[in-house]
């Protein structure tokens, strides 16, 4: 028992309280009181015990092994800096793309940069996989606390699934779905019964990295759940499937409701019938959403989910006529923008580039979420878009431009920096202009310097195009070290 232990159990009056080891005599103070001193030798006691304990004993790590393939281009390591901890992150995505192209890995100075970003989000975990370096790979093996990536050279994934922690499941999946869509598929059934609610949606909405018919099956079990964000999840993957069985119940029930009315003379019209109770029934167990109070009424609502998840290939089958032609019949009962809206939705998860088209042309102050389409129709997209454009001058509070993650087109990218100067202040556009430099065509480069040569600099559009052009040349210098063919 230590002194100043025995001191405290019996009392400083029955024994006083030892003075501080000669280490820490600065400690004592003559003056207080014994029991303060008491204290100040316990703390050195303390102190001293704890400072003299042997380290547990662990065997060395074994050391990281040689590097198998080549190295990257040095000038990467201040590319990963500036999108790091610079103004340019979102271009991280398509630099790990690009390099993966290469064959070649991150050098010893980025790997923590690259795994601090790839445990911020699974799809920068998945593409950084073919770029992380052997001692990137140990590195993950034995100074991963959290087990972020402790699926990385993991021999058998399954052990990582059954008893890996979320963030390391969720990017072990994200890796196969890319890499291996059966396997991934396949090791995420063994559990899904008994993951719970939150990590079934997840895990569902990575299976559209190569989402295919072999993935129905399970797509179907989660449609029988209890858990509504989970139904809605496989609705949403089952609706980009039109040959599967949930196609045909969808197909099936729509034809229900429309017709055709035919006339001697124009395209003829539309008639739909809003669900009754039984089909919304239907719908809904069929993961349907089901808001308490959708916009516009819950019978129109639930029109707009079967349009929008039902083959688009029944319309032309009903009319007779292409898509652009159906989408601009007439509909009765002022019901076009339910439908619209479902077309939109069924184009964009059908990946059909004509009903894309078709939809992204018709009146955009009728809801049409281009943002949804720049996928599957870019030029369509971008024609639309155009048409906005020309509304700048008499829009107070900027327009809403959605152009979806495509790189622009160079005419576009001319035509929407030509159009800025009419708008009624920066404010207004202050997103357009950041998304220059985020999706403008890098050959726009040249153009966007000399304009900005012309510019007042206290032009108030003059800080953000700089701002534009620097990422504009930041991605440049990504695409010159890193071109899309290996």
């Amino acid at each position: 028992m230590s002194g100043p232990l025995q001191a405290a159990l019996l009392g400083t009056g029955r024994t006083p309280a030892p003075p501080p080891p000669d280490e820490l005599q600065a400690a004592h103070n003559e003056d207080a009181t014994t029991e303060r001193n008491l204290l100040r030798a316990a703390f050195a006691d303390a102190v001293l015990r704890r400072a003299a304990a042997p380290l547990p004993s662990r065997p060395a790590p074994t050391p990281a092994p040689a590097e198998t393939r080549p190295l990257c281009d040095p000038r990467h390591v201040g590319l990963l800096r500036d999108m790091t901890d610079g103004p340019y992150g979102a271009v991280l995505a398509d630099w790990l793309r690009r390099l993966a192209i290469t064959g070649t890995v991150i050098r010893p100075e980025m790997v923590t940069r690259v795994l601090d970003a790839g445990s911020t989000a699974a799809d920068l975990a998945a593409l950084a996989l073919p770029v992380l370096s052997e001692r990137a790979r140990w590195l993950t093996r034995t100074q991963d606390p959290d087990g972020l990536w402790e699926w990385v050279g993991e021999d058998d994934p399954e052990q990582t699934w059954q008893v890996g922690a979320r963030p390391a499941r969720i990017a072990l999946l994200a890796h196969l779905r890319r890499t291996d869509p059966a396997a991934g598929r396949e090791l995420l059934a063994t559990t899904f019964a008994e993951e719970p609610a939150r990590d079934r949606e997840t895990f569902l909405a990575l299976l559209a990295e190569g989402l295919g018919p072999d993935d129905v099956p399970l797509l179907e079990v989660a449609l029988e759940g209890r858990s509504g964000p989970v139904r809605e999840q496989a609705h949403d993957l089952l609706a980009r499937l039109p040959d599967s069985a949930f196609a045909h119940r969808m197909a099936v029930r729509l034809r229900d409701v429309v017709t055709v009315k035919r006339r001697a003379l124009g395209a003829g019209e539309l008639v739909v019938e809003l669900p009754d109770d039984a089909l919304i029934a239907e719908l809904v167990a069929d993961g349907a959403p089901n808001p308490k109070r959708p916009t516009g009424g819950r019978r129109a609502h639930m029109l707009a989910v079967l349009v929008g998840a039902a083959p688009l290939s029944v319309w032309t089958e009903l009319t007779g006529r292409p898509a652009a032609k159906t989408s601009r019949m007439g509909v009765a009962d002022n019901l076009r923008d339910v439908l619209q809206s479902g077309w939109q939705t069924a184009a964009a998860r059908q990946r059909d580039a004509e009903w894309a088209a078709a939809v992204a042309g018709l009146d955009h102050d009728r809801g049409v979420r281009l943002d949804l389409l720049a996928e599957v129709a870019p030029e369509a997209v971008e024609d639309a878009l155009r048409a906005r454009l020309k509304e700048l001058p008499h829009a107070p509070y900027g327009l809403g431009l959605d152009t979806g993650t495509r790189e622009w087109s160079l005419s576009f990218t001319r035509d929407v920096v030509a159009a800025l100067s009419g708008a009624p202040s920066p404010e207004t556009v202050a997103g357009l202009v950041r998304e220059v430099g985020t999706r403008g065509h890098l050959d726009f480069i040249a153009d966007l310097e000399h304009r900005l040569g012309r510019l007042d600099p206290e032009d108030r559009l003059a800080a953000p195009l700089r701002d534009a052009l620097a990422v504009l040349t930041f991605r440049r210098s990504v695409a010159d070290l890193l071109p899309e063919s290996p």
